[in-house]
């Protein structure tokens, strides 16, 4: 088992975990799914489904959400619930689903009139949740009663003991507000 650090300014565009290791550019072979696969092997409490080219961990509480990736030539596309990113770098990609699993991502999801129609990824600064980015879509019915409601994953601290350090320790690299861990 390796300790982890935090380290701000680099990842995906929401915010990024390196929970895989190794740095690869998407080359046309699908490899990511595969690579997920064996790394939940190792934790036979995480339910999930798969294909080919989709992989999805349902929500593993009533608090959690579903942390999804599907795999196409050149790229993927990573989700939690409605909100999904595109990747052409695959370690991006890796980090990104990595980080919906970690209790370190919120996603505040907006609904009106029974649907969903925003969803936000949220990451903590200073001790305060910040948005990083967010999809959505157009909803019609304006005049209904809107709510949102938080959810929380907490699915990487159940399987393994991470060491986090904030990123107000950013004295290595400057903090744009993205970060991942690395191997110490």
């Amino acid at each position: 088992m390796s300790n982890w650090e935090l380290i701000p300014g680099v990842g995906c565009v929401s915010s990024s975990w390196e929970w895989f290791a190794d740095n690869n550019i998407f080359t046309g072979s699908r490899m990511v799914i595969p690579r997920i696969k064996e790394k939940l092997q190792k934790y036979p409490q995480i339910t999930y489904t798969s294909t080919e080219d989709y992989l999805e961990i349902p929500a593993q509480s009533p608090t959690g959400f579903r942390v999804w990736i599907q795999e196409r030539l050149g790229g993927c596309t990573v989700g939690f619930e409605g909100w999904h990113e595109e990747f052409t770098d695959e370690e991006e990609a890796l980090n990104c689903f990595a980080f919906g699993l970690s209790p370190d991502c919120r996603l505040k999801v907006f609904r009106c009139g029974g649907i969903d129609y925003k969803w936000q990824v949220l990451h903590k600064v200073d001790d305060r949740w910040a948005v990083d980015s967010e999809t959505g879509i157009f909803v019609f019915m304006f005049w209904l009663h809107k709510w949102q409601r938080e959810f929380q994953n907490d699915i990487i601290r159940a399987a393994q003991a991470w060491t986090l350090i904030p990123p107000a320790r950013a004295d290595r690299v400057e903090w744009k507000g993205k970060f991942t861990l690395r191997d110490k």
